[in-house]
């Protein structure tokens, strides 16, 4: 008769250790929202002033400025991607999640994913028991001590912050230049299907007829005064 020793599971993964790596998670996930977001909107922004800037200075057809307000919006969406679509994509498991946080807590490197490991269901153990609950009471008490705010500061996104601020600075910057049409020059560029009248240097107003007659006969000749004003 053969003897075999009972199978002894091993400790469950201490909820301490799943609530903080779980913190962890939402934490990074709301800065690499918030980066993504600040790229796009950045991104955004420069390409419509370059595309207003390219209306004012040539006579841009309305496919061109289609194509290039298009243009604008799927950088946008690249950037976006880039900056947070693709990381947030990752599988952010518990062994994921504990990786993430030993790369931002040195200390910790090695332990946090060792009491992972330790932690889950094995239908065998060949170690002792004690020293996989030992491993995790230790992170454990490492883990209660540490701000998931410091492990992932708010500072971490500040370049972004950065960009977006100098872009949104730029744009105010052209609303203070006299005489410059920004807003229409804006809104061009950033709603390519809306129709709204070219910029340009030179205005015409009908003077005669006062008021305007918008029924004529047919064959008829009607005379009109117009004042040119702007710059040729």
């Amino acid at each position: 008769m053969s003897m075999e020793s009972p199978v002894i599971p091993p400790p469950a993964l201490d909820p301490l250790i799943q609530a903080r790596l779980r913190e962890f998670v939402a934490r990074r996930r709301g800065l690499i929202l918030r980066r993504g977001l600040l790229g796009a909107l950045a991104a955004w922004l420069g390409t419509v002033i370059c595309v207003a800037a390219a209306d004012l200075l040539f006579l841009l057809e309305d496919g061109t400025r289609l194509g290039l307000s298009l243009g604008a919006y799927a950088l946008a969406a690249a950037a976006f991607w880039r900056l947070a679509g693709r990381p947030l994509r990752e599988r952010a498991d518990l062994g994921a999640a504990a990786r993430w946080l030993e790369a931002s807590d040195p200390q910790l490197r090695e332990w946090v994913l060792a009491a992972v490991e330790l932690g889950q269901a094995n239908p065998v153990v060949h170690d002792s028991i004690a020293f996989r609950g030992l491993v995790q009471q230790q992170v454990a008490r490492e883990l209660s001590s540490r701000d998931v705010r410091q492990l992932l500061p708010a500072t971490l996104v500040t370049h972004w912050v950065k960009v977006a601020a100098l872009a949104l600075l730029l744009v105010a910057a052209l609303f203070c230049v006299p005489g410059l049409p920004t807003a229409r020059l804006l809104a061009r560029a950033a709603w390519p299907g809306a129709n709204l009248d070219r910029v340009s240097r030179t205005r015409l107003e009908v003077v005669e007829p006062t008021p305007a007659e918008p029924t004529v006969p047919r064959g008829g000749v009607l005379p009109v005064v117009v004042q040119v004003g702007g710059r040729a």
